[in-house]
């Protein structure tokens, strides 16, 4: 939660379904046992902040169905660095897995 505040602060805020993930250095093994691990094609990292969600058809907004905190893996998405820290902006359909 800490870090969306340091964003917040900045006044930074994500549109539509975009999610921002700070990448995992390191493999995690979660408590069930699932290994999120990065490599060429793969990432995970825990996510940072949320956009308020994506417009349906009718102009109402569908929120995103990821909240922060959650640990998340995905193939595409646009990096950028932050304070010496390392995230990923992805959409909430370029998220593959989602661990709460």
């Amino acid at each position: 939660m800490e870090k969306e505040n340091v964003f917040k602060k900045l006044g930074i805020r994500l549109l539509s379904d975009r999610v921002l993930v700070e990448i995992n250095k390191d493999e995690v093994i979660t408590e069930s046992g699932f290994i999120l691990s990065n490599n060429d094609s793969i990432k995970s990292g825990s996510v940072v902040l949320v956009g308020k969600g994506k417009r349906n058809k009718d102009g109402e907004i569908v929120p995103v169905d990821i909240e922060v905190g959650c640990q998340v893996t995905f193939q595409y998405g646009t990096e950028m660095k932050f304070e010496g820290k390392t995230y990923t902006l992805v959409t909430e359909e370029d998220v593959i897995t989602v661990k709460e």
